[in-house]
């Protein structure tokens, strides 16, 4: 069979709903080189690649057949993938931080530090454009180190846990594993932020931890599936590596649990009363009035003299 009868076979054994695994057994029982049957496999990926919403649509309602296409993604390809979930979330999240600036009198410079001193002054779009890319872009890098950091992770356990496959598809499984709990995400960062800003009832907070976490046991389960899809392992191992992920991830959260997310933020929202210095170093004071009991200086300083 030559090589365009082999793209062929596999074509249509795809169309009839053969995975690639029986369609490469068959004809490696058939006789033909493996290399060869690899090779045919790459290029019917590439003919048949799913676009950025069929890939979204499969892994809420078609897993296997998700990962059985994503198996020869690019690192590249993974994370634009898991790039362009985050640019959907972020949109909700980003209405959210524009809607809550357009009512506040806030300088720029508390929501960015002294990035933002030059523009506090500038228009209230401009101050909010620079101040949503700025979160963006930060979202971006964080987002490409926590995923090499945690995906390294999970391909050590993968093979620890007698994985075959290759980085590269770990990469493809943390990726594209994220989608529910990503797309959960943007909705639920309203009444997220709405709860710091003391705006939503706790019922309403309730349920969306729930929707959550609903959408992150869906996460562990595409994780299992790519495992046992693409790395070739059994149920209880694909498991058992994931599980180890999802106990490190932990970990590493408490460690870095200082203070409560909500007192981190309500720390760069709330002004100072003291005054501050705007970027020439003039001093403005504070436009609250000092109270009595904060203006008149009550120190006893009679502690402080000699005896006698």
């Amino acid at each position: 069979m030559a090589k365009t009868n082999l793209r062929e076979y596999l074509s249509d054994g795809r169309k009839s709903g053969m995975s690639f695994d029986f369609l490469r057994g068959e004809l490696l029982e058939a006789g033909y080189k493996e290399r060869d049957i690899e090779e045919a496999i790459h290029e019917v990926r590439s003919r048949y690649r799913d676009s950025f919403f069929s890939k979204i649509w499969k892994s809420l309602f078609a897993p296997r057949q998700l990962f059985e296409t994503v198996k020869a993604d690019s690192i590249g390809t993974s994370f634009g993938y898991l790039l362009g979930l985050l640019f959907i979330a972020y949109l909700f999240f980003g209405w959210q931080i524009a809607s809550f600036i357009k009512t506040t009198t806030l300088p720029t410079s508390q929501f960015i530090g002294s990035w933002g001193e030059k523009i506090n002054y500038a228009p209230l779009g401009l101050q909010i454009s620079f101040i949503l890319i700025f979160y963006f872009i930060c979202l971006i890098i964080i987002a490409w180190i926590a995923s090499i950091i945690f995906s390294s992770i999970f391909h050590v356990f993968v093979k620890l846990f007698k994985g075959k496959g290759s980085y590269r598809e770990s990469y493809g499984i943390f990726s594209y594993s994220a989608t529910p709990i990503l797309l959960a995400l943007g909705p639920c960062s309203i009444i997220i932020l709405n709860k710091f800003f003391g705006s939503t009832s706790e019922s309403s907070y309730q349920i969306v931890l729930g929707i959550l976490a609903f959408a992150f046991l869906w996460r562990v389960m595409l994780m299992i599936i790519g495992n046992i899809e693409n790395h070739g392992m059994s149920a209880a191992r694909a498991i058992l590596s994931v599980l180890a992920l999802i106990i490190i991830m932990a970990l590493v959260m408490f460690s870095l649990k200082g203070s409560s997310v909500k007192e981190k933020v309500q720390g760069i929202l709330t002004p100072s009363n003291t005054g501050s210095a705007d970027s020439g170093g003039e001093f403005i004071p504070s436009n609250e009035p000092s109270s009595p009991e904060t203006s008149i200086d009550t120190t006893d300083y009679n502690q402080y003299a000699e005896p006698g």
